[in-house]
């Protein structure tokens, strides 16, 4: 399902529109913390994210990273941003890696796939971009990067240290640009297993979530 597309006008947003009207005018102002938008499935997270953002698509940036059943390894991880901010250098990389290897090569190693210096490298280029559109355009609205489906990977992965190491990054990574560098947006998606592990008890994300 694409969050990006024009929302369904059918029927009436009912029940919502406070918290829509809120959410809205955390992205007209500075971005200072983190939008977490939590639920069950069925609850109409995706409903919700399009209208708040069918507003604010046409006059700034929008990145969609979808991750929900897409990500279960470093690897895959690092693929979502590599496709949704569509870092070329890096798809190059991941495409040799698996063509090469039928034409005969002995010399690749055939599981290779991305690493977690391609994650770093990953979000060193992401922030230096959006560095630059800041310094660029200081009185542009800022972007919006919806992270959708953080916290429901396939189960055993997502009980792995990996994963949790994993997000924990990702979280520290969307304070840098919100609160502290005030260079993006930062909209996160998912179970509401993720609202119980961004609570005040987790000390990476205390005081930066709404």
């Amino acid at each position: 399902e694409d969050l990006l597309e024009e929302p369904d006008n059918s029927g009436e947003f009912l029940g919502r529109d406070n918290q829509l009207a809120e959410t809205s005018s955390l992205l007209d102002q500075e971005p200072t913390q983190i939008i977490v938008i939590a639920g069950g499935n069925e609850a109409g997270k995706s409903r919700f994210v399009r209208e708040l953002l069918k507003d604010h698509i046409t006059n700034r940036g929008v990145t969609l990273i979808q991750m929900a059943h897409l990500v279960d390894s470093v690897s895959s991880f690092t693929h979502v941003f590599v496709n949704a901010f569509d870092l070329r250098w890096l798809q190059l990389r991941h495409a040799l890696v698996d063509v090469l290897p039928f034409a005969g090569s002995e010399i690749l190693v055939m599981k290779e796939r991305f690493s977690d210096r391609d994650l770093r490298a990953c979000l060193v280029v992401i922030t230096d971009a959006l560095k630059r559109n800041a310094k660029e355009s200081p009185d542009k609205p800022k972007p919006v990067i919806v992270i959708d489906g953080l916290g429901e990977f396939p189960r055993r992965w997502m009980d792995s240290r990996e994963a949790e190491q994993l997000a924990q990054r990702l979280l520290q990574w969307s304070i840098y640009i919100t609160k502290e560098r005030r260079l993006a947006h930062v909209v996160l998606t998912g179970s509401e297993q993720l609202v119980m592990s961004l609570t005040d008890q987790n000390r990476v994300t205390r005081g930066h979530v709404r």
